[in-house]
């Protein structure tokens, strides 16, 4: 895991693995619309945590642990999708070509929203190059990352899909991990990886269900335009 979810799992391990299977909620929409939805709402709804704090039943850490459960949503719907799909090895001339398409694509992406000072295009210079396997899964990681972060602003306004932040997701860890490959490894991964989805999943539903009905409770106009529905942000689809 990389460094901010592992720091999430750390502080949430406990929570996520006294769910029992009776618990669990399978994940019936699509996973990163709602991971966006909820990392656009704990910035949206912080300046309203000293009021939400005073129900007796809201704990405070409450949006701190939604983010936490949005990273680990994400990270472990990666893995689920990364461990069914890969590209087989044959492919890696075409990887490092579809790699720096994307990256070339990301960039122009950020250089035009950037005009529209919709995002800081500053990180490009951090950039490490499309040369080698390393330096073009390390660049595809960056410019991810950022775009992903500024989603909830440029949304609408990006040329850039989802579905392609997700294949550049893949193709950077192909890349990144040289020659190992996630079919040398038994089922294992992706039944670890499914697990903690539905254990993330359960958990951020609950804690939005529980952060809807007391924005409810205490801002009655604006709790729909504070927490929007999560079916309407994201598609349902039939649980896998």
């Amino acid at each position: 895991m990389r460094t901010g979810v592992s720091a999430a799992f750390a502080r949430q391990r406990h929570k996520l693995l006294a769910l029992t299977n009776e618990e669990l909620l399978r994940l019936n929409l699509e996973a990163e619309p709602f991971v966006d939805l909820l990392l656009a709402v704990v910035p949206r709804c912080r300046p309203r945590l000293a009021q939400l704090s005073r129900l007796p039943d809201f704990p405070p850490s409450s949006l701190a642990d939604l983010k936490d459960y949005a990273l680990i949503l994400r990270e472990a719907n990666q893995r689920c999708t990364s461990t069914a799909s890969a590209p087989p090895p044959h492919t890696k001339r075409n990887n490092m070509a579809r790699a720096r398409k994307l990256r070339t694509t990301f960039i122009a992406d950020v250089e035009a929203l950037t005009r529209r000072n919709l995002i800081d295009a500053g990180f490009l210079t951090s950039l490490a190059g499309a040369q080698s396997k390393r330096d073009l899964g390390y660049d595809l990681a960056i410019l991810v990352q950022k775009l992903r972060a500024a989603w909830p602003t440029i949304t609408g306004r990006s040329a850039v899909s989802r579905r392609e932040l997700t294949e550049a997701t893949q193709l950077s860890r192909l890349l990144l991990d040289g020659d190992k490959h996630p079919h040398t490894d038994d089922d294992s991964s992706r039944v670890d990886a499914l697990s903690l989805r539905d254990r993330a999943f359960t958990l951020a539903r609950r804690n939005y269900d529980h952060l809807q009905r007391a924005a409810r409770y205490l801002f009655p106009t604006e709790a729909d335009a504070l927490l929007p529905a999560p079916y309407a942000a994201a598609r349902v689809r039939e649980a896998q």
